[in-house]
């Protein structure tokens, strides 16, 4: 099974294959008259569409949508979180050395 040959690989250069979170990405030519890989029967049931690592969301053409369309997302709600954070501001204010600069943050970030 080529799935044991890749653990035996990782194992005997000190790594760990944490199998819960196995997948696979195929990433080929985006010319239409590309040949179609051929992929080991172990691999096959673990493509998918996107994989992420160390926080990049990867798609086969390189394209980085997935990955954009997420940050974005996070953009936003953290964007949507900032009015929260202003009566938390206010009632710590008191204990920076500066208040009149707090103020200026604020009146900055909630106009």
């Amino acid at each position: 099974d080529c799935l044991n040959e890749v653990k035996g690989w990782l194992y005997n250069n000190s790594l760990h294959l944490n199998e819960s979170k196995l997948e696979a990405l195929l990433f080929v030519p985006p010319s239409p008259t590309a040949v179609s890989p051929v992929l080991p029967p172990c691999f096959r049931s673990l493509v998918n569409p996107t994989s992420t690592n160390l926080g990049v969301v990867l798609d086969p053409e390189m394209r980085m949508d997935s990955h954009i369309s997420q940050v974005v997302r996070s953009c936003f709600f953290q964007l949507r979180q900032l009015p929260k954070m202003k009566s938390i501001l206010k009632d710590v204010s008191y204990f920076l050395p500066k208040p009149d600069l707090t103020v200026d943050i604020l009146q900055l970030v909630f106009l």
